[in-house]
């Protein structure tokens, strides 16, 4: 009556059973697909502030004209990119049964390419372990989101050092990131993966990066563990299905 309730409610005749309830049936899923995309519009917003970071630190930091008009395309092609994954993010649920094998390997490569030159006034020295064969049937804008934001973090927070570590078996990978900043209390760990959430209220962000890989994870059939690392920091294990 109210015009805010988004189910049927109340007690219906028998025969008017089966009509509530393929109308809620409808009505939950409009509203589920409301919620993906607004979480699709505040994720892309999201995505796109590392391309925009790397390009206007290329601006302020680098004045020869080839390298600027290098890592402006290299950026604008991400940011198409970006805008096409999450376009059909959301417009999709769930993970494709159809995906040919990406490399890890190239992914993180490329995404702390772009990291150094976004935190270049940190230093940040990132250590690598990538197995060579480290290939999962995955969508890569979504390997690019999950790594990205994890390994964004672990920039953020560094104080000069980061490492990530990927290995395989036959049936699942296994990715660990670590640095040495201050390190996430576990008992928080939960809360941190909340869209919405952050425990540091005085860093930038609106605590979007791990709610997405959350979603990730979760549309993934994998898990994700946060502990204390070897360099003092936060560590997050992810190990997910390869196919």
């Amino acid at each position: 009556e109210t015009g805010k309730s988004t189910r049927l409610k109340g007690n219906y005749p028998y025969e008017l059973k089966q009509l509530t309830e393929n109308i809620n049936a409808l009505l939950d899923h409009e509203q589920s697909r409301r919620q993906r995309y607004k979480n699709s519009l505040a994720d892309l917003a999201h995505s796109l502030k590392t391309p925009l970071s790397v390009f206007r630190g290329e601006l302020s930091n680098n004045h020869d004209i080839n390298d600027l008009k290098k890592v402006g395309y290299e950026q604008l092609d991400r940011i198409s990119t970006l805008v096409d994954y999450q376009l059909q993010r959301a417009s999709t649920e769930g993970k494709s049964s159809l995906l040919a094998p990406v490399s890890l390997g190239e992914i993180i490569h490329k995404i702390c390419s772009s990291l150094d030159k976004v935190y270049k006034n940190k230093n940040v020295s990132a250590q690598c372990e990538i197995e060579r064969d480290a290939l999962i049937h995955a969508d890569e804008g979504d390997m690019f989101e999950l790594l990205g934001n994890l390994l964004e973090n672990a920039y953020k927070y560094s104080h000069r050092q980061v490492h990530v570590i990927a290995t395989t078996t036959a049936e699942t990978v296994k990715i660990r990131i670590e640095d040495d900043g201050a390190g996430i209390p576990a008992r928080a760990a939960n809360y941190v993966i909340k869209r919405g959430n952050r425990i540091d209220t005085q860093a930038e962000g609106q605590g979007i990066g791990l709610a997405i890989v959350s979603d990730i994870i979760m549309a993934y059939e994998g898990s994700i563990d946060l502990e204390r690392g070897r360099l003092g920091g936060a560590s997050f294990t992810i190990e997910l299905p390869r196919h």
